[in-house]
Formats: structure tokens, C-alpha cells, sequence
């Protein structure tokens, strides 16, 4: 079984809202899924895939998500990874 861990960073929730609804899927899909906000120690070893989460943080992925990748690089590397950015859009009532 294909062993997936969503690593996300989230400040007012929706990011980490949007890996439970991408974890759900690949649940689905009869896939082995780990999700976890982001943090320095996080052991990706026995994983797969490893799929990033980031709010859009001035059109770049926030500090934390920068920092993990670069801990990490060399592992993330020999592995299957992806990444998604979640922005919200104002409408006009919205201000």
C-alpha cells in the first residue's frame, strides 16, 4: 500500500482544511495517509510520497514550508512529492 504524508501549514485554517478533503480522497483510493502540520522534526522516512501545503504567502510558500523543504531536501529528493497553494480570492462584497 502507497504510504502518503500531507505536510501543510495553515494560518486561518482553510489550508489544513483543504489536506483533510486531499487526504480523504486518497483514502479512497485505498492509500495509506498521514497528515500533519508542518514542524521541523517531522520523519518523512518511510513515505512514499510526500505532498506540501501552503497558504500563498506573497506568492511564495510560507517561511515554515520553506524551512521544512530545506531540511528535508535531500530526502524529498528520492521521493514522489507534490505541493498545493491555497489562496483565497475576494469577491466584491467582500471588500
Amino acid at each position: 500500500m502507497q504510504k502518503i504524508m500531507i505536510v501543510y501549514d495553515s494560518e486561518s485554517g482553510s489550508t489544513e482544511e483543504a489536506s483533510l478533503i486531499l487526504k480523504g480522497e486518497f483514502e479512497v483510493l485505498n492509500k495509506h495517509v498521514m497528515i500533519t502540520k508542518v514542524t521541523n522534526d517531522i520523519d518523512i522516512t518511510g513515505f512514499d510520497t510526500v505532498i506540501l501545503g501552503s497558504p500563498n504567502w506573497f506568492g511564495k510558500v510560507t517561511p515554515n514550508i520553506q524551512d521544512f523543504i530545506k531540511i528535508n531536501a535531500h530526502e524529498l529528493k528520492e521521493k514522489k512529492n507534490g505541493c498545493f497553494f491555497y489562496m483565497h480570492v475576494f469577491n466584491e462584497d467582500e471588500g
